[in-house]
């Protein structure tokens, strides 16, 4: 079956992109999705010499997290690879929302899933390699533009939620290499997803590019590019880094 790799957010978007090119780089994909049919239906969509499999979760539970690791290796063998592309983005008629007017509802729900479901899911690949070593291990989290500069277009829970993310992986890098995994975070800039599409429309795209020095956004295959090498052998002496993949929107 090969080198086995779990994708939580898998069902669409960054996730489901990514999916696609790990399944053509001949990983056996794990997609995880708070939907299993929507899950399954895009295992079977895979192509590739693996064997793709769907699984329903939700993050923010410790036990149901504990348990996907669980099915999927009982399924197909130990994880080489986990990438935590599970996120949510919490909008008001089209836009981020301030921090001033977050509700702690709004708060607590976007850090459950964008922060604590990434502790949850790098934990237990933490503590399974511990367990059982697996060679070229990785850990890819995914964190965003908006947890580097504040929230750009999204809220501030999102953006103080992605910022956890980028701190956790720096942890998980550090913990990791003495188990033989690297831990890598990949922080998107604006990328055409049905996330985006939340806090920014057609109309407005133009405008809001043209500070950017390629001037346009990215594609989701963009972002799956990135995962597919920090995913191989060759990122191997990489870990404790955040990819930039912006569009040049953040230069440093």
């Amino acid at each position: 079956m090969g080198r086995v790799a779990l994708i939580t957010g898998g069902g669409s978007g960054l996730g489901k992109s990514t999916c696609a090119r790990l399944a053509k780089d001949g990983f056996s994909v794990a997609v995880a999705d708070t939907k299993l049919d929507v899950a399954v239906a895009v295992a079977h969509e895979l192509s590739g010499p693996g064997l793709h499999k769907g699984y329903a979760v939700d993050v923010r539970d410790e036990q149901r997290t504990v348990s996907l690791f669980e099915l999927v290796e009982a399924d197909l063998g130990p994880i080489a690879v986990l990438v935590t592309f599970a996120g949510i983005l919490i909008e008001r008629n089209g836009s981020g929302i301030p921090l001033s007017e977050t509700t702690l509802d709004e708060w607590e729900t976007t850090f459950a899933v964008n922060a604590r479901g990434t502790f949850l899911s790098v934990r237990e690949m933490l503590r399974r390699r511990r367990a059982l070593p697996v060679e070229d291990a990785r850990i890819i989290t995914i964190s965003s533009l908006a947890g580097q500069m504040g929230g750009v277009r999204g809220s501030g829970p999102y953006g103080a939620s992605k910022g956890a993310v980028l701190a956790l992986t720096k942890m998980a890098a550090g913990e990791g290499g003495a188990l033989g995994v690297t831990a890598n975070c990949v922080a998107p800039g604006m990328v055409d997803t049905p996330m985006l599409r939340k806090v920014l429309s057609q109309d407005t795209e133009i405008s809001a590019v043209q500070n950017f020095p390629l001037r346009r956004i990215g594609q989701p295959a963009e972002i799956a590019a990135v995962v597919s090498f920090l995913a191989s052998k060759d990122s191997s002496f990489v870990t404790g880094a955040t990819i930039d993949a912006n569009g040049g929107q953040l230069l440093r």
